[in-house]
């Protein structure tokens, strides 16, 4: 459960990890994703971001998450610096060491792009024309820049999970955009009409999605599409 305003701080651990966050959050799942990937002990903390409590004010007074408490106290915010962190310390920048710098950031912008176009898209009452064509077409660029079946090719890299949070939410907002309602959406299917249009990216969104450290942290499709639902009707409820 999410905790609100009004509810009692918990807990945090000495000596352990403990990450503040939202269900359906990407730049959350990102975070999570990267802990599970290095088998990394934490607690999850869930926030309600529609109703955060005092306390998580005190502690971090922008209030956004995800926010990670180490091992030795020491607070760190914003989900790519959080992920850098925990590749140098724990994994000896493995993952960053495959990509580069250069790389990393060429994925954030197109985070960037998707992300200024698909949250209007899932949580707006409306959806603009304009909105709806540039969504396809970072879709194209993203499709057109995985070298595959990773971003870069052969080898998972820290930039696949800064992409692929954002990526993940593909199905619902494809779904809003042709319509159909949030109960009807489903993962991405192997005759869905995408995969000829998107082929590579569509492969993206398997070889990820079956990566362990994907598989304990994701939310179903539908599960997300729900929860925007609940969003546009003025009663966000990340519990569902």
């Amino acid at each position: 459960m999410h905790l609100k305003n009004g509810d009692p701080k918990p807990t945090i651990k000495p000596n352990h990890f403990t990450l503040f966050g939202f269900r359906f959050c990407p730049y959350v799942d990102r975070v999570r994703m990267v802990l599970q990937y290095y088998n990394i002990p934490h607690d999850n903390v869930w926030i309600h971001l529609y109703s955060k409590p005092d306390w998580y004010l005190e502690l971090y007074p922008v209030g956004k998450v995800p926010l990670l408490i180490t091992k030795e106290g020491k607070t760190i915010v914003e989900s790519d610096a959080i992920i850098r962190y925990l590749d140098e310390t724990i994994g000896n920048k493995s993952l960053m060491s495959l990509c580069g710098e250069a790389e990393f950031e060429r994925a954030g912008k197109l985070v960037s792009k998707l992300m200024a176009q698909s949250y209007g898209i899932l949580f707006g009452a409306s959806i603009a024309e304009a909105n709806a064509s540039a969504y396809r077409d970072v879709c194209q660029e993203i499709n057109d820049t995985i070298k595959g079946p990773y971003l870069l090719g052969d080898k998972l890299t820290l930039a696949d999970f800064l992409l692929f949070s954002h990526v993940n939410h593909f199905e619902p907002i494809m779904a809003r955009l042709d319509g159909l309602a949030p109960s009807d959406v489903r993962e991405l299917k192997a005759t869905d009409q995408y995969r000829t249009k998107w082929p590579r990216l569509s492969t993206f969104l398997d070889i990820m999605r079956r990566l362990p450290c994907v598989v304990s942290v994701r939310e179903p499709s539908q599960k997300l599409a729900l929860f925007a639902e609940t969003y546009r009707q003025g009663q966000p409820n990340p519990d569902l």
